[in-house]
């Protein structure tokens, strides 16, 4: 039987990798849009408003602009941030995602 300040703490765990994967999909779009107004300005004037354009991190990586290439560095410590956190504790992303499904209430502090 688990106690309570175990589940309390796995809780914590799981808020804080939904947490580092909402500031990695912010940082993405940022990304994308610094992307768009500087280094693929004439790629976003070829597009209308709904179109799709397909890119894959890569494209990110390969880009010159030094400040999306800080943001690169940044997702991309996140995103070891999470792994590890996330294999540490064993967390699965079926049970972040039903923590997500569950939860509506915010962080006490």
């Amino acid at each position: 039987m688990r106690n309570q300040k175990t589940d309390r703490y796995r809780e914590f765990l799981i808020k804080s990798l939904i947490e580092l994967e909402e500031a990695r999909d912010n940082l993405n779009l940022i990304a994308f849009n610094l992307a768009m107004c500087g280094e693929w300005k004439e790629i976003d004037e070829l597009f209308a408003e709904g179109d799709t354009l397909f890119t894959t991190y890569e494209d990110f990586r390969a880009l010159a602009d030094v400040n999306v290439k800080q943001l690169v560095a940044v997702i991309d410590g996140l995103s070891d941030a999470f792994e590890s956190i996330r294999n540490t504790n064993v967390i699965t992303r079926k049970e972040i995602d039903r923590f997500i499904a569950d939860s509506n209430d915010s962080l006490p502090f």
